[in-house]
């Protein structure tokens, strides 16, 4: 490698001709197609009256320019590149600190992407949701309380809106991918670790939600993004403040959709955004659904360094109030951050 540094190609030190442009470029460890070849240095040099091949050093001449096979992999047919299977529900209002099965309608090899949201605000203190797998197609889920000013962690029950998505790429009803669904595994060792996940296709404004869906570590915890760029967006396991940033493995779902309003299968409905929030309620309006809609919020943006949760109330066909919520210990206050909604029908 010469340079890895421009964000749509990289360049290299390959022994290629002008004959070679739009070869694969492959890692020689992994044996994954990295880029394509698409320029590069002159072949020819004159040596007296005859024409031989340039020979350059290894720090010497400008390389050859490989483009991002990230640029052109949602050009790419991937095996059961079929729309993913979506389904979204609600519980009563029966959520509390113990655990709550949920049984999803679909079939699924493997348990699908989730994420979960509190539709309500019955009680105040700062919780999040915890997932707790039971199969491919069950969960549990509870509400979670952080323990910063006291132990109590009794909390009213509250409705949780979910949505299921399965891996892979997220398609309107047109079939052009306007999201994709996945997961991955981190261990947290501290509060610097950061993962990198990146997009099977660049996409112009991308708005992301994360999960925590298993329960290796019982500390309370929830998701945090920053850096979500077109191209990808980093996340942690972010625990509380009063606790040590260290967590367990733990598997975590992450769904990805471009901002603005969609069409799925079936005439259904989705819209997604994005707004600047604080620890005070904001007003979030969406364009008119026919009744209250599922809505999910996720923090975008790292500007505040105290850990953070979006809490949610008053759905509407017409909008929802947002806010931020740091732990209880702290003095409630938090600065704006970016955060992503999307707002959906129950299937």
């Amino acid at each position: 490698m010469r340079s890895n540094t421009p964000a749509a190609y990289f360049v290299a030190n390959l022994d290629t001709y002008g004959g070679n442009s739009g070869s694969p470029v492959f890692n020689s460890d992994t044996h994954e197609v990295e880029g394509i070849l698409v320029r590069g240095e002159t072949d020819f040099v004159m040596a007296g009256d005859c024409w031989v091949s340039n020979v350059c050093p290894s720090s010497g001449c400008n390389g050859e320019d490989c483009t991002r096979i990230t640029e052109l992999a949602h050009l790419i047919h991937q095996p059961g590149d079929e729309t993913a299977a979506l389904e979204a529900g609600r519980t009563g209002d029966e959520v509390t600190d113990k655990w709550h099965r949920i049984t999803l309608a679909g079939s699924y090899e493997k348990l699908p992407a989730v994420i979960v949201a509190m539709q309500s605000f019955n009680g105040s203190d700062p919780a999040g949701l915890r997932l707790k797998p039971s199969g491919t197609t069950r969960f549990d889920v509870k509400v979670e309380e952080e323990k910063s000013k006291d132990s109590e962690e009794y909390h009213a029950a509250e409705t949780v809106g979910y949505l299921a998505v399965g891996h892979g790429p997220i398609k309107n009803a047109s079939g052009v991918a306007i999201g994709e669904a996945g997961s991955l595994r981190i261990r947290q060792s501290d509060g610097k670790q950061w993962q990198r996940v990146v997009f099977s296709r660049r996409f112009d404004d991308p708005v992301v939600f994360a999960q925590v869906t298993t329960y290796a570590g019982d500390q309370p915890c929830h998701t945090r993004l920053r850096r979500v760029k077109r191209e990808h967006f980093e996340v942690q396991i972010e625990e509380w403040d009063y606790l040590d940033q260290g967590h367990a493995a733990e598997t975590v779902s992450y769904i990805v959709m471009e901002r603005g309003s969609h069409t799925l299968a079936g005439n259904r409905r989705i819209q997604v955004g994005r707004e600047r929030i604080d620890n005070q309620w904001k007003r979030v309006d969406f364009t008119r659904f026919s009744e209250a809609p599922l809505v999910f919020s996720h923090v975008q943006t790292f500007d505040g360094s105290e850990a953070v949760v979006t809490r949610q109330r008053k759905i509407t066909r017409d909008g929802f109030d947002l806010r931020l919520q740091e732990e209880e210990a702290n003095d409630g206050k938090h600065k704006k951050e970016d955060v992503g909604f999307l707002a959906i029908l129950p299937s």
